[in-house]
């Protein structure tokens, strides 16, 4: 698999150094599947993954932008704003303020009143059983790097647009009478419901103004298996992700999890296959991650620079000039100047004034710019994404237990100690480099889980266009499928 991956890569980038992230994966396009299949591939990741297409990376402000501009339709954002009202219904339900961790499930633990696959099955019950449109409203706020809130229009059913116009004219009536009070605050409030009032009764159209506000990260619906059971890590997996960071509990990142699964929805109608689906995805996702480890080990070569010039590698002289920064203050601002924090570096305050100096930060550091100069060295081909398929090196710490053969071992005593490092020195900058190892074989296995879902739940719909998902939204409205049955908003056992 790493061979036939790497050569992969090989084919798709000539030239790394200067790639962005969306032009490497439509190149990969291009080299994975046929003409007659890619034009589809591709666009569905210029339209979801990138709809500013004219940048060479990828676009979140166009994500949000595409999220926006879907939201701007009256029945979708209608379905959008109950279907999340609900959520956060769910969500109250569960005092703890604590986000889930990566051993967390639906249906187990602290969670066991939690329905596995609540989330999809709500979906499904506010779409009508339109899986395109059920996975379009998961997506709106669940996936990766999308804001707490929109702006949008919605549409009142029957009934609440009476119920609504009362309340305003209620609130107008009890300004009215205080507007000597407090003249100041009435007379901003006053205009604007004024101008909700009119919207309301006006007879053109039942549409009004609301805000959208997603949930945060600390919603249930990122608990593992609250979208579906089978898009969980197996435990094995996560005792593996959490052993390497030596860590109890560790923040799950179900977000990429429906991201992955609204691509997978998309490329439901490109007639390709499940396994086709699974390779590519999870090619994309190590992809994606190799490319920000690229920039990060750019990065760590400006620290070591800048730190070799001062005789601080070493985790007890950069301590002392973190510990000194006011006789060091070119130092420190070239550091933070060059953003160490790119790329699997957990709670790295780098902007912070001054610059932490405990030893956790020390050595999170330390260990950092010796891992990057680790994986340079290993690196099998330079011009290519830093993938772990294009890499050859240690693969854990310690060089008694280091799993892999004797060229391994070899390897790393020449290629670690030769550097003048002591054991402790290499094993941390190994057990580093696990854990980049890991967050990409992490994503991978994310991305794989969520597309495959995705892919299954939308085969055989293949208008996925704006206009009709907003016509099936309001078909949906019309037929009653608003969480208006009793169950529906009931999630738990």
């Amino acid at each position: 698999m790493r061979l036939v991956f790497l050569l992969m890569i090989l084919v798709t980038v000539k030239s790394h150094a200067d790639a962005g992230a969306i032009a490497d994966l439509l190149g990969l396009v291009e080299t994975t599947f046929p003409e007659s299949k890619a034009a589809c591939v591709a666009n569905v990741y210029k339209s979801e993954v990138n709809p500013g297409v004219q940048s060479s990376t990828v676009d979140y402000y166009s994500i949000q932008q595409l999220s926006e501009k879907r939201l701007k339709q009256p029945c979708f954002s209608t379905l959008a704003r109950r279907f999340y009202d609900n959520v956060q219904k769910q969500d109250r339900k569960f005092t703890d303020s604590s986000s889930s961790s990566l051993m967390d499930e639906a249906g187990a633990g602290i969670y066991k009143s939690l329905r596995p696959s609540w989330v999809w099955e709500n979906a499904i019950e506010y779409s009508g059983g339109n899986s395109v449109l059920a996975m379009r409203l998961a997506n709106i706020c669940l996936s990766d790097n999308l804001p707490v809130e929109y702006d949008g229009v919605t549409r009142y059913s029957e009934g609440e647009k009476a119920a609504a116009l009362s309340k305003i004219q209620e609130k107008l009536a009890r300004l009215n009478s205080a507007k000597n009070k407090d003249p100041d605050w009435t007379q901003e409030i006053i205009p604007k419901l004024e101008v909700q009032q009119a919207s309301l009764q006006s007879t053109s159209e039942d549409l009004h103004p609301y805000t959208l506000k997603c949930p945060n990260r600390k919603s249930t619906a990122y608990v593992s298996g609250s979208l579906h059971p089978s898009t969980t890590l197996p435990t094995e997996t996560r005792e593996a992700i959490l052993d390497i960071y030596d860590r109890k509990k560790f923040p799950d990142k179900q977000y990429h999890t429906y991201a992955a699964a609204a691509i997978g929805c998309s490329l439901a109608k490109c007639n390709i296959s499940e396994t086709e689906v699974r390779l590519f995805q999870s090619q994309a996702a190590a992809l994606y991650r190799g490319i920000r480890l690229c920039g990060f080990i750019k990065t760590a070569q400006k620290w070591r620079n800048i730190l070799k010039e001062r005789n601080a590698l070493v985790p007890k002289n950069l301590k002392a000039l973190l510990e000194n920064q006011n006789e060091n203050k070119e130092a420190i601002q070239n550091l933070k100047y060059a953003n160490i924090c790119t790329v699997s570096m957990q709670s790295c305050p780098v902007y912070s004034d001054p610059l932490p100096s405990d030893d956790r930060f020390v050595n999170l550091i330390s260990s950092s710019i010796d891992a990057a100069e680790l994986f340079e060295s290993g690196q099998i081909i330079k011009s290519l994404p830093c993938t772990f398929g294009n890499y050859s090196g240690p693969k854990l710490q310690s060089e008694d237990i280091l799993p892999g053969t004797f060229i391994d071992r070899l390897w790393y005593k020449n290629g670690c100690r030769k550097n003048g490092w002591n054991q402790s020195r290499c094993d941390e900058a190994a057990k580093r480099l696990r854990s980049w190892e890991v967050d990409e074989l992490w994503t991978r296995a994310q991305q794989e889980r969520g597309a495959i879902f995705g892919f299954n739940q939308c085969k055989g719909q293949k208008d996925q266009s704006d206009d009709n998902i907003e016509l099936q939204a309001c078909k949906a409205i019309q037929n009653g499928s608003l969480g208006t049955k009793s169950n529906a908003a009931e999630v738990t056992r």
